[in-house]
């Protein structure tokens, strides 16, 4: 697992910034080929809006190593960024490098948990991270998912997951 996290690590561009962004996870694209009417209903274009203002703030943001759970995020994203930032997802990376499939093959483990935590730690490793949280049936009280709990975690030991990484491939 750690060969393969290194290995995508390393195809990732050097400053990209981790972001995830929680919303309704039962949202829809409407239309389907935009989700533009989906992406302007009030709780999403908050949650991109302040998403994209906080890449917006950070220093030499070009790329964006995008995490989600809803079909609409990464074309509500793209709709936000109006082509400001370029983004890929973990899911993406892998499924389009056979090499860095037939690793993921090789782990033995079913697919979708090895992605959740490959999208975790590489998100989490971002020398930046920035998360939105804007779910429908929420507590108002709640800002942040379980998910992006975990994600802050793996941040707190980023330099520890690189140094490990470093071991097993040549750092970039």
């Amino acid at each position: 697992m750690l060969k393969l996290l290194a290995a995508i690590y390393k195809k990732l561009p050097r400053n990209y910034i981790g972001a995830h962004v929680r919303v309704d996870d039962k949202a829809t694209c409407k239309p389907q080929n935009s989700c533009e009417e989906t992406c302007n209903e009030e709780r999403a274009k908050n949650a991109f809006k302040d998403l994209i203002t906080d890449i917006d703030n950070l220093h030499n943001a070009s790329h964006v190593l995008l995490g989600y759970g809803s079909e609409m995020v990464p074309k509500c994203f793209e709709y936000f960024a109006k082509e400001k930032y370029s983004f890929t997802t973990v899911y993406e990376t892998v499924e389009n490098d056979p090499e860095l499939l037939q690793m993921l093959e090789r782990i033995g483990s079913e697919k979708d948990t090895v992605y959740l935590l490959l999208d975790q730690i590489l998100i989490g490793i971002a020398q930046n991270v920035v998360m939105k949280f804007s779910f429908l049936y929420s507590n108002p009280k709640v800002s942040v998912s379980t998910y992006q709990k975990t994600i802050t975690k793996w941040h707190n030991h980023r330099h520890d997951i690189l140094q490990a990484m470093s071991q097993v491939a040549p750092q970039r």
